[in-house]
């Protein structure tokens, strides 16, 4: 048990937290959001991107030179490599056709 005054002292500080890490959350996702575009338009064009593709779009490649690289590169895949830029760490994800289920890899691909 705590008092009226420490609970309030909690929930503010409570609130605190969670108003920055929106706040770093917005701007995190303002700041990228060129790239977030690229990455929903080559998933929606593709299905399945692969880390020198995600570091592509990040570095600001757009959508159609993806086919140009998946043609210079000769297997239609990925090769697995990772892309490092931002430092944001997210797990690759393909999703089956239509349905929205994450399927496929786990290795982390930093953006």
């Amino acid at each position: 048990d705590y008092s009226e005054s420490k609970a309030e002292e909690i929930d503010a500080e409570v609130s605190r937290i969670i108003n920055e890490g929106y706040a770093k959350c917005l701007k995190i996702l303002r700041e990228g959001q060129d790239a977030l575009v690229r990455l929903a338009e080559a998933l929606l064009e593709y299905e399945t991107i692969d880390g020198v593709e995600v570091e592509m779009l990040v570095n600001g490649a757009a959508v159609s030179e993806i086919e140009k690289y998946r043609i210079n590169k000769g297997d239609g895949g990925g090769s697995g490599a990772l892309a490092t830029n931002a430092g944001v760490t997210i797990a690759p994800v393909t999703t089956k056709k239509g349905s929205g289920d994450p399927v496929g890899g786990t290795d982390p691909v930093t953006v």
